[in-house]
């Protein structure tokens, strides 16, 4: 999902503590974390089937309808069924296998007794009428209106904690549903669009119709939608694996609105075929890969029929890659929420990758490192806390910007991209139509490459920030002496091991070399010719750092001035020959700021530079009317 506003979940979490049971999550071993309405009673049946049949007006947001969830019991006599349904409608039935039934109702809770318990491993079809007006406030469901194309749509965005909203369900990401029927009765000339196939179009009455949709895939609680505007089709064909299918476009029945986006939209089966080359053949051919317009900011990727707020090229990418991470595969928990959002977001760097387009792969690199920088003491993986704030869930920096860049910077780590790729294969073919943590990934990663790659998630997935390196390199005689040192963004994470290329420039030849740096302040030796005047850390960009910076030993002092430590900490000092008259010193940033200036009678000076930023200063120091420059590296 991408979006530019998120709402925070207002009072949807005051239950009765009685009917709350939340599980904890355990870092080391990636035990099951639920969100918070997770209830007891909903722990003891499997859903299979949801039939969810609304019907919707024109004017106003009110719905009504049923739906009936068929359940799998997993415990002996079992009386009771317990599902979510927001307070705010009203439920006027509730059958049992075609019998009225009793319930209660606790908040957004809707318990329904069973006329007599029944053994475990029963199907139970339970059936609930309902009416009234949700909320609408830009998640479950919600009525709202285009400016830029005047159209007004009812649409659902469930994603993370909303589908209680508009349907009774069980919002558990470890239980999809075997199939689901969204039938969507609504006005002429309205159309209703959602999951799957559109097994019929029926007349009600002179006024209305009942769009039948069918999806017969696993798919988790949230991903099912409606939507329900005046649209036009706009139908291509798409293919994978040798198979053919429908790729429809349900856009404004706007002058112009087609026209705007038909470039991009066109581009969708040609990113559906390399999808499904890189991992494996779109998993839901044996339906459709559509787009549904919505006025909202951005896209949101239920299963075969994304939500669009408008159309280009990298969002397209985005939220079609979700097909394959997030609907076929979906993140365990929503501490794991890379599973789905960095994983969609690298997709569009391959997408401009393979397709020739490698001036925009770099610079969306770039921008993508960036955005990531902004958050220098967070991690991809979330905590239990932060697991029930959705702005923190669907946080840009980290969960989509580092989310992405772990995974280029595990492309690299790897040095081969068909383990690389034949393990995002391999995962998808074992976590099929079910659900997979941070943690089931790196498995699949160890086993496929032979390799072992704990440590990489330790610092980038469920460590913080990100490192700051310094470099400082001399030649030598048939080579360059390289030091290289970093400073982390937080301290929780005080190293960052990486395979990291280096590039130096020599007057004869310029040489590229890959260094395991395992330990800080490790030194290298580079075989090169010539004379060393440039080096440079990373030269492609694929490591997330903070502004790398390299200097010359020899031209860190003249000969005349000795500079230690280097890189330093808190203390500096600069010593000048014995004997030397009264000097003085200044020290500048690289653009010419003064930081600290000082006199002094005796051959050095201690500088305090504990509160100073890390990266390089200069020096200069004058003695008895003569100045003598150099560098300050901090960390």
């Amino acid at each position: 999902m991408v979006q530019k506003w998120f709402e925070a979940e207002k009072g949807f979490y005051s239950i009765l503590s009685l009917f709350i049971s939340l599980l904890t999550v355990n870092v080391a071993t990636g035990a099951a974390y639920h969100d918070k309405a997770k209830n007891a009673g909903m722990e003891q049946y499997d859903v299979k089937f949801y039939h969810i049949n609304i019907e919707t007006s024109a004017t106003s947001l009110f719905i009504q309808g049923s739906t009936t969830v068929k359940i799998l019991t997993l415990v002996p006599d079992f009386g009771s069924a317990v599902l979510q349904l927001s307070s705010r409608l009203t439920v006027s039935q509730v059958l049992v296998g075609g019998t009225g039934v009793s319930f209660t109702r606790v908040g957004d809770y809707l318990e329904i007794m069973l006329p007599s318990p029944v053994p475990q491993s029963t199907l139970v079809d339970i059936t609930i009428h309902y009416s009234g007006t949700p909320d609408g406030g830009g998640s479950g469901i919600t009525r709202s209106t285009s400016s830029t194309w005047n159209q007004t749509v009812i649409w659902t965005l469930s994603e993370s904690f909303h589908a209680y909203k508009w349907f009774p369900v069980k919002q558990d990401l470890n239980d999809k549903a075997d199939s689901a029927y969204i039938f969507i009765t609504a006005p002429r000339p309205l159309k209703g669009v959602s999951n799957g196939v559109l097994r019929d179009v029926v007349d009600v009455g002179p006024d209305k119709r009942r769009f039948e949709w069918v999806t017969r895939y696993p798919i988790v609680y949230y991903l099912i939608s409606l939507t329900v505007g005046d649209y036009i089709e706009y139908n291509l064909t798409a293919s994978a694996g040798g198979v053919q299918f429908p790729q429809p476009n349900y856009i404004y029945n706007s002058p112009g609105c087609l026209d705007a986006y038909k470039v991009y939209i066109d581009r969708t089966p040609e990113l559906i075929s390399l999808f499904s080359t890189l991992f494996i053949p779109y998993p839901f051919a044996g339906e459709k890969y559509g787009h549904v317009m919505a006025p909202f900011g951005g896209g949101m990727e239920h299963q075969t029929i994304t939500m669009m707020g408008l159309f280009n090229y990298w969002l397209i990418a985005h939220e079609l890659a979700h097909q394959w991470f997030g609907n076929y595969v979906t993140c365990a928990t929503w501490q794991d929420i890379w599973i789905n959002e960095g994983f969609a977001s690298y997709c569009e760097y391959l997408a401009y990758e393979f397709t020739g387009q490698t001036g925009t792969a770099a610079t969306w690199l770039v921008s993508t490192y960036d955005r990531a920088k902004t958050a220098p003491s967070g991690a991809v993986y979330l905590t239990p806390q932060e697991a029930l704030n959705e702005s923190r869930i669907f946080n840009s920096a980290l969960s989509y910007k580092k989310g992405a860049a772990l995974l280029h910077m595990l492309r690299r780590e790897i040095g081969d991209d068909n383990l690389f790729f034949g393990a995002m294969r391999q995962f998808l073919t074992e976590f099929a139509d079910s659900s997979a943590t941070g943690l089931d990934f790196l498995d699949v990663v160890d086993r496929h490459t032979a390799g072992s790659y704990r440590w990489f998630f330790d610092q980038w997935y469920f460590g913080r920030g990100f490192p700051t390196v310094f470099a400082q390199y001399s030649q030598k005689p048939g080579y360059t002496k390289i030091q290289l040192s970093q400073t982390p963004s937080d301290i929780s994470n005080p190293f960052f091991r990486m395979r990291v290329k280096v590039r130096v420039y020599c007057d004869t030849e310029t040489t590229d070399t890959i260094l395991d740096w395992r330990s800080n302040d490790q030194q290298f030796n580079i075989p090169t010719s010539g004379r060393a005047y440039n080096m440079v850390v990373d030269p492609d960009n694929d490591i997330l750092m903070g502004r790398t910076s390299a200097v010359s030993v020899e031209d860190n002092h003249s000969g005349l001035l000795k500079i230690y430590p280097v890189p330093a900490r808190n203390i500096i000092t600069v010593e000048l020959p014995k004997g030397s008259p009264e000097s003085s010193l200044t020290v500048t940033d690289l653009a010419g700021r003064v930081i600290y200036t000082s006199g002094h009678k005796d051959n050095y000076f201690e500088i305090d530079c504990a509160r100073w930023s890390p990266g390089i200063y200069n020096i200069k120091v004058y003695i008895n009317g003569f100045s003598e420059t150099g560098r300050i590296i901090k960390r």
